[in-house]
């Protein structure tokens, strides 16, 4: 596995952390931990950069109906101040309870209210969330009638393989994109679910290797698709071609795609958690210094120091690309807060 350069990146040493095996507290570390075994339960919330929590619960729970379990305002550099490109006395977050994830709102720029450019499909980095439903009960027609933007050639989801699932892309109030997909043989009975989040690269096998060694399986099912004019539809991209590859956490997908034509392009620097779009996902792991101090060894840079924030201790880190991860601990959180009841996956069979 290659070890991301961040350094050179950044050209500063604070942008590159290393990080030694916690030992603050080591008894707490493994409070709500299974044992002392070091185990990555799954992704506990997708982080958000939003214009304006409000809207965006709007939107959201106009379509599907939310949850909000924490709501909460905490000084910028809680995160660390290489992480965010713009600063403000104050941000907001919002903890949204999902299906079977959360959502983590962010409001970096309390004081302005400027919508996002939408990302390109090509990437680089996390791309999109797939809100999956039930042919009987699309999630469709419900963010048709919150005004989800169609990015989908005809404003509407298609039939990828002519097998009766059907996939849209479209944009949120802050054009970031969203899947919906509609599955005719759905393993779930609940009105709409999340399938996976999408994070797009410039080298998909050095990603799979990234992720084999950060999950501890191997990659689930790879794929190639080109020459589906289909696809063209869905994407809104004349003559696709990519290669994808997906991983089956405990309770959600993660999908990865390198795209060829378009080619995607290489990240010139590591993401910020502020751009409006999608900034991170979070891990739930049982034993956060364990899991320190394994990816230390196996290359992986971590981009800041352990830190609490509503009962959890949290360390944010880098994939190959220089896109943001973090891994979560629950030390004096709720029990209802961690993903144990949202566990549905044996990503082995799944």
């Amino acid at each position: 596995m290659k070890r991301l350069a961040i350094c050179l990146y950044l050209g500063v040493l604070s942008a590159c952390t290393t990080l030694t095996p916690a030992t603050e507290n080591p008894s707490s570390e493994v409070e709500r931990g299974v044992g002392t075994e070091s185990k990555i339960k799954g992704v506990r919330y997708v982080m958000v950069s939003v214009s304006d929590i409000d809207a965006t619960l709007e939107f959201y729970g106009g379509a599907i109906g939310l949850e909000v379990v924490h709501r909460y305002r905490l000084e910028p550099d809680e995160f660390g101040s290489h992480l965010i490109a713009q600063h403000s006395d104050e941000i907001e977050v919002a903890l949204v309870k999902l299906t079977n994830t959360y959502l983590k709102l962010i409001d970096f720029d309390l004081d302005g209210n400027v919508q996002g450019t939408p990302r390109p499909i090509t990437g680089p980095g996390y791309t999109h969330l797939c809100f999956k439903s039930p042919g009987t009960d699309p999630a469709f027609a419900k963010f048709d009638a919150v005004g989800i933007d169609a990015i989908s050639r005809g404003g509407g989801p298609v039939d990828l393989f002519g097998a009766g699932t059907e996939y849209f892309y479209g944009n949120d109030l802050d054009g970031t994109m969203i899947e919906i997909e509609i599955d005719q043989r759905p393993r779930r009975d609940d009105a709409y679910w999340i399938g996976h989040v999408a994070n797009v690269t410039p080298n998909i096998d050095e990603m799979v290797e990234f992720y084999e060694t950060l999950l501890g399986y191997p990659v689930r099912r790879r794929a190639a698709l080109s020459d589906n004019p289909r696809a063209d539809a869905i994407a809104d991209i004349d003559a696709l071609r990519m290669k994808g590859a997906w991983f089956a956490t405990r309770n959600i997908e993660l999908e990865f795609w390198q795209f060829e034509s378009p080619e995607t392009p290489t990240r010139v620097e590591p993401a910020k958690l502020d751009p409006i779009g999608y900034s991170a996902i979070a891990f739930e792991v049982t034993n956060l210094s364990a899991e320190i101090d394994r990816l230390t060894k196996a290359g992986v840079v971590f981009a800041s120091e352990p830190r609490m924030e509503k009962g959890w201790k949290s360390v944010f880190a880098y994939d190959p690309d220089g896109t943001l991860f973090a891994l979560e601990q629950n030390i004096s959180a709720d029990e209802s807060e961690s993903i144990d009841q949202m566990i549905w996956i044996d990503p082995e069979t799944f």
